[in-house]
């Protein structure tokens, strides 16, 4: 049998190392849909793309130069950050929760 690749997914007489390799292909995939997807705070989902990672990293570095409250959009929604400290939890809520999607990921990926 031959082996073919349709839509990422090897089909015939894959070996092993193929089929792990699937595996951590679609792991890493699922764990990055899921940061993007990602973190809610006061019931507003902040999508954690790299350029608002940067961004919220950006305002975590700023956030003794802000005035507050300060408005932090995403999309068409938005919260109202009310003091520094407030602004460095957001940051860290989303930080926390890419490194816990990635350690997840890591850990299914150790796991094959």
């Amino acid at each position: 049998m031959s082996k073919t690749i349709i839509g990422g997914i090897l089909t015939g007489d894959e070996t092993p190392e193929e089929t792990i390799a699937l595996k951590k292909a679609s792991i890493n995939k699922e764990t990055t849909q899921k940061i993007l997807y990602g973190v809610e705070y006061k019931d507003v989902k902040f999508y954690l793309t790299r350029e608002n990672q940067s961004n919220f990293a950006e305002l975590d570095r700023l956030r003794n130069e802000l005035t507050y409250p300060f408005e932090v959009w995403c999309g068409d929604n938005s919260v109202f950050i009310q003091d520094t400290t407030e602004m460095h939890q957001f940051y860290m809520l989303g930080m926390q929760y890419i490194q816990t999607c990635l350690s997840e990921g890591k850990a299914e990926r150790d796991a094959l």
